[in-house]
């Protein structure tokens, strides 16, 4: 599959507008944070696709609970909703994978 240069100029429009609006970025959040794909995986906020093709950027997909945090444009551009704040689901993704003191 070969992609237009169309698809990248509106997926970099887009991806500009987003951030504009107040949005955070997946990779910049994660890159904040020092979270991995796992840990999202593991906190149960994407899950792997059982249909991929060529045409998807991404091997995952947002869960339900990951689509209460974060929004999933047409050009494969995941944002954290606008209405939530990095930090609360950085304290979600913790709460999810790192296991209490003392248990």
């Amino acid at each position: 599959m070969c992609l237009m240069p169309e698809f990248f100029y509106e997926r970099e429009n887009t991806y500009k507008d987003l951030r504009l609006k107040g949005r955070v970025d997946l990779n910049d959040f994660m890159k904040s944070y020092s979270h991995t794909l796992n840990d999202l995986y593991t906190a149960g906020l994407i899950k792997e696709k059982w249909c991929k093709s060529t045409a998807e950027l991404y091997d995952f997909e947002l869960t339900n609970i990951g689509k209460e945090f974060f929004i999933y444009h047409k050009y494969q551009i995941f944002f954290i909703r606008a209405r939530i704040k990095p930090e609360k689901v950085h304290k979600f993704i913790i709460a999810k994978t790192r296991p209490l003191d003392g248990s």
